[in-house]
């Protein structure tokens, strides 16, 4: 995800190493890369540049609809995360915001965008079993009138799904109090079940898709927004900023019928766990148990070993700034299996 600031572009500049030759281990995306299908079918969209795209995503919303098996016109599409963020925010009028710790820098732009002065920040916690988690009871324990909350599920950092129980309870006081919770469901696709809220009836619920990391079309900026017929009103005619462009449209389509796609990335994802997860356990690399394509990990030598990675051009994510972590944390996503063996050949260099 890139908590930091580094980007394969900065040290592209900074230490003149192609960004091609570049490990970027902060990303997210399908290690698999875009499908041949999305490929093909892109090549023969060209000819269509020339025309505007649907600014009302018709088509589009019509597969996501049949793909959820939910009326498309509670569907938004969006390039970005913060475009519907800041429709929201100017519409409704909140009185604060509650993110949690992985997503307080988005948030705190989207709340300045929107005037909204209040941003509570909620951190992750260690449990009784040793593992990470955000701590969701606060954000019961603090939920206030006329606020918009942020929940990812699966969370982006430690990549475990959060109990059904315990978000539902979050929707029933945020419906009490008048607040809309967002579902940042960006990561869900890797999920090896549907444990999406999207089809739970709440009044204050939207849930946020991406198709930049399981699809995986970063470079084309897609998502979309799930919303209750309570709020549409709000979404009712998008925002100059969250036009898509028709290439991105019909790239969308197509990843959502491969479904071949979709079987040799569960493959894959697992393969490579089981290796990663061997070679962690061999090097003394702390890993928590992730449903994503994402870890987070712990060892006392991680800073040391992402500043030396990242001067070789390989990149990792730095998670000691986050709330509830350490100078221990650090995080990665799975790669091909020749930059895993890489990484972890490079790792083993620094602590064994």
């Amino acid at each position: 995800m890139s908590f930091g600031k580094v980007t394969t572009h900065d040290i592209s500049e900074q230490a003149g190493i192609p960004t091609r030759k570049i490990l970027d281990f902060t990303s997210p995306a399908n290690p698999l890369g875009i499908s041949k299908k999305v490929k093909t079918e892109l090549r023969k969209h060209l000819k269509y540049l020339s025309s505007p795209p649907d600014p009302q995503c018709r088509n589009l919303r019509h597969h996501l609809g049949r793909h959820h098996g939910i009326d498309p016109s509670n569907i938004i599409c969006t390039p970005s995360f913060t475009a519907p963020l800041i429709k929201l925010g100017l519409q409704m009028h909140f009185e604060g915001v509650l993110v949690p710790a992985s997503h307080s820098r988005l948030f705190k732009e989207t709340s300045i965008a929107c005037s909204i002065r209040k941003c509570t920040k909620y951190e992750y916690k260690k449990n009784l079993n040793g593992k990470y988690s955000l701590n969701l009871d606060k954000v019961l324990a603090g939920l206030k009138p006329r606020q918009l909350v942020l929940v990812p599920n699966p969370d982006i950092i430690t990549g475990q799904l959060y109990p059904e129980k315990q978000l539902v309870e979050i929707l029933k006081a945020a419906e009490e109090k008048g607040c809309v919770v967002v579902m940042d469901e960006s990561f869900i696709d890797y999920a090896d079940k549907d444990v999406s809220l999207y089809k739970f009836e709440s009044s204050s619920l939207i849930v946020f898709r991406s198709m930049s990391a399981f699809y995986p079309l970063p470079g084309l900026l897609l998502g979309y927004c799930i919303y209750p017929p309570a709020l549409a009103e709000v979404f009712k005619e998008p925002e100059e900023l969250m036009l898509v462009n028709s290439l991105a449209q019909r790239a969308g389509i197509i990843a959502l019928k491969d479904r071949a796609f979709r079987d040799r990335t569960f493959s894959f994802i697992k393969t490579e766990k089981a290796f990663l997860e061997k070679c962690f356990r061999r090097l003394g690399v702390r890993f928590f148990p992730s449903s994503t394509n994402t870890y987070l990990l712990e060892h006392e030598k991680a800073q040391e070993i992402i500043k030396i990675l990242t001067g070789k051009g390989v990149l990792l994510d730095s998670l000691k700034d986050i709330a509830g972590l350490d100078e221990q944390s650090f995080g990665l996503s799975i790669k091909t299996h020749r930059e895993n063996a890489v990484l972890v050949r490079e790792i083993k260099k620094l602590i064994v």
